[in-house]
């Protein structure tokens, strides 16, 4: 006789029946061979807009993916003459302008000093290798790519030989890089409901999303949207029962990769290949090797830094023993910001090469006070001095001022809207009436002047667009608690000594990915399976 307990048990419910496609993807590859392949899932992990007009995507697919926003990123590595600094300058591994990247004209905005930053010393000799970053919001020109390129290049060259806190006499470009940036929707589209849109129509089709547009161009944002789709979803009704089931990947970027090695392998899915337009896998994460007289130096093209709440992709790089994690060229002394307010200037050296991130959040909330009306006494300097390692948490309590109190308030309207869902909340959100407005009007609106500097720094300098122009939505997807106050012991920011690509290398090798590279897709079909309800 059943007990109690079991006789109270109800059956498990089967999933509704679907209908079934086949993905039909024809494409050339290296050798020019035209090729037609069946495959039983399809798996979209580059920008769906690159594959318009080539899959045969719904009306309800191209609504979404013609909403997109982009910007563009030009990134280049650059050899230069040692400048020598003044004595009573500290020895620093970034210049950041924020005043450029508000315009995101394309003006430099950040130049990044690669061996500094990963050993903390500078290279010596009468060279450099610094990497060099110009932002473009999209929406704002009319020049054509290749116009775009000549212009950022002419202007990469003016900028660093001429403006007041570069004045680089020798200038050799070894490598440049443009990448279509951070798509993203605007704040209609968002209030609308498409991101989650997005995820009621994953799995349809035999298909899945999985790249950055659906939740936020970052390794760590799409990490965590891959794991919160599987937890969202019934894995019966998103991906194929069949464990050999036939699955295409198109893109071998972050997405593509993290995909077949961290979702469907760990699942048991043993047929899985990847198609790549490119002739290396690895998409925005793209790292090149500096020669030096002190051996290759990694200068990051795309994907570059660790910042606290990386706790996953940490254990990625551990668990594959890809590299090392380096916090020592990112000390907060060591980042300055240049082209200064006038009201924020102190002396000529201070014109001439900038100041230390500490002293410029310092200064940014002593000038709002007189506005916001916040309290005047403050150890922010002190605080962004020491804030490297230990726990933030107890370091933002000793603040003598108001910030602790807006961290708190922050965290407490993050967890009011987002949950604990990451990267976005599972949930489309109820309260538009808190996030429909800029990042910055939101911080103002809920008096958090305070963080405004903070999350400046920390939201922009990424290029992830202004803070006065950017949805709030997105700006809490980047800013998570996590970030602002990580667990003990986790380092603020740091990046990998060899770059990422080492870290895709490793993961590529260990688990014995399936990469085409160099593959013009043509046209993608997909064809309702009519003798199968399910896979």
């Amino acid at each position: 006789m059943l007990s109690p307990k079991r006789q109270k048990m109800s059956p498990v419910p089967l999933p509704s029946p679907r209908p079934n496609y086949k993905v039909k993807i024809h494409y050339t590859n290296s050798y020019n061979y035209r090729v037609e392949k069946e495959y039983d899932y399809l798996v979209i992990a580059c920008d769906p807009r690159c594959l318009l007009g080539i899959a045969d995507y719904t009306d309800e697919e191209k609504k979404i993916f013609n909403a997109l926003d982009a910007f563009e990123f030009h990134t280049a590595v650059n050899k230069l003459d040692n400048v020598p600094i003044p004595s009573n300058v500290e020895p620093f591994a970034l210049q950041f302008d924020i005043k450029s990247l508000k315009k995101m004209d394309g003006d430099i905005y950040a130049l990044r000093n690669e061996y500094f930053s990963r050993v903390g010393v500078p290279l010596g000799g009468q060279e450099i290798i610094s990497t060099s970053y110009q932002l473009v919001d999209l929406s704002r020109t009319s020049s054509t790519y290749d116009q775009r390129v000549e212009e950022m290049r002419l202007k990469r060259e003016e900028q660093l030989r001429n403006s007041p806190w570069f004045q680089f006499k020798n200038l050799t470009t070894l490598t440049e890089k443009v990448n279509n940036y951070f798509p993203h929707f605007n704040q209609q589209h968002l209030v609308e409901g498409l991101p989650w849109d997005i995820l009621d129509m994953q799995g349809k089709h035999n298909t899945l999303y999985v790249s950055s547009f659906t939740c936020f161009e970052s390794v760590l944002q799409i990490f965590q949207y891959g794991k919160m789709l599987i937890k969202k979803n019934d894995i019966v009704r998103i991906l194929p029962t069949n464990k050999n089931a036939s699955i295409a990947i198109i893109g071998a970027g972050p997405s593509g990769l993290l995909w077949a090695s961290q979702f469907l392998k760990k699942k048991g899915y043993t047929n899985v290949e990847i198609l790549e337009k490119s002739d290396r896998f690895g998409g925005k994460s793209n790292t090149f090797y500096a020669p030096t007289e002190k051996g290759d130096v990694a200068c990051e093209l795309g994907t570059c830094y660790l910042s606290p709440s990386y706790t996953p992709i940490r254990k990625l790089i551990s668990k594959y023993q890809a590299t090392k994690i380096t916090y020592k060229g990112e000390d907060r002394t060591w980042r300055r910001v240049v082209n200064l307010e006038p009201e924020m200037v102190r002396s000529k050296e201070e014109l001439d090469y900038g100041i230390t991130y500490a002293q410029w959040v310092e200064r940014s909330i002593k000038n709002n006070t007189v506005n916001n009306g916040s309290s005047k006494k403050s150890c922010i300097l002190k605080f962004f001095q020491k804030m490297t390692f230990g726990s933030i948490k107890e370091q933002f309590k000793r603040c003598k001022n108001n910030l602790y109190t807006q961290v708190c308030r922050y965290i407490q309207l993050h967890r009011q809207i987002f949950g604990k869902s990451r990267p976005i909340p599972l949930k489309r959100i109820e309260r538009w009436d808190l996030l429909d407005k800029t990042f910055e009007k939101f911080l103002e609106d809920n008096l958090l002047f305070d963080l405004i500097p903070y999350f400046t720094y920390g939201y922009e300098a990424q290029g992830y667009g202004n803070i006065s122009r950017i949805p709030a939505y997105y700006g809490m997807v980047w800013m998570t608690p996590e970030t602002i106050l990580p667990k003990k012991g986790v380092g603020t920011v740091g990046c990998l000594f060899d770059g990422f690509d080492a870290l895709w290398r490793q993961v590529v090798r260990q688990e014995n990915l399936n990469i085409v590279l160099s593959v013009n897709i043509t046209k993608i079909e997909r064809i309702l399976d009519v003798e199968n309800s399910c896979i």
